[in-house]
């Protein structure tokens, strides 16, 4: 059986390395500011390490790349990804606008480029709501049933 998740989330890695480079070249000319770069990239970069989170909970601290990379702990029948949250996006931009604070601003910029990918990616803009995830018990049967199928074909 092969993992057809393995080469989407090879493109999906791929697209948003890709992003990220560009809208780090756009900051830095723009502004010049090697912080604002790091807090754009780290920001559509740390976004992803929920992915490790539903990895851990399903394999314990066994880690294996290639079903990491072909999502296979979607096989658990959940999917948390605490951190892919239009919420806490609203809540860290709200804070960086109120206070000021442009490393927070920069760093939203990223997440935001992230998630409006995925979004673009899974084509379902509620997937990306923890309340929504919360409300459907977090089932990946029900909130990525594709992917799930996907697992067995």
């Amino acid at each position: 059986m092969k993992n057809k998740n393995f080469r989407r989330s090879l493109i999906d890695i791929s697209v948003h390395a890709g992003t990220s480079v560009i809208g780090a070249v756009l900051i830095y000319f723009f502004y010049k500011n090697p912080f604002y770069i790091l807090s754009f990239f780290i920001g559509s970069i740390f976004i992803d390490l929920d992915h490790f989170i539903d990895y851990f909970l399903y394999y314990g601290f066994r880690f294996n790349l290639r079903k990491f990379v072909g999502v296979e702990y979607l096989a658990s029948g959940k999917v948390y990804m605490f951190i892919h949250s239009w919420e806490i996006l609203i809540i860290l931009l709200s804070v960086s606008l109120i206070f000021r604070l442009d490393y927070l601003f920069f760093f939203s910029i990223g997440m935001s480029i992230h998630l409006l990918i995925d979004t673009f990616h899974e084509i379902r803009p509620l997937f990306y709501s923890i309340f929504f995830r919360m409300h459907k018990k977090f089932n990946a049967h029900v909130l990525c049933p594709n992917s799930v199928a996907r697992l067995s074909k």
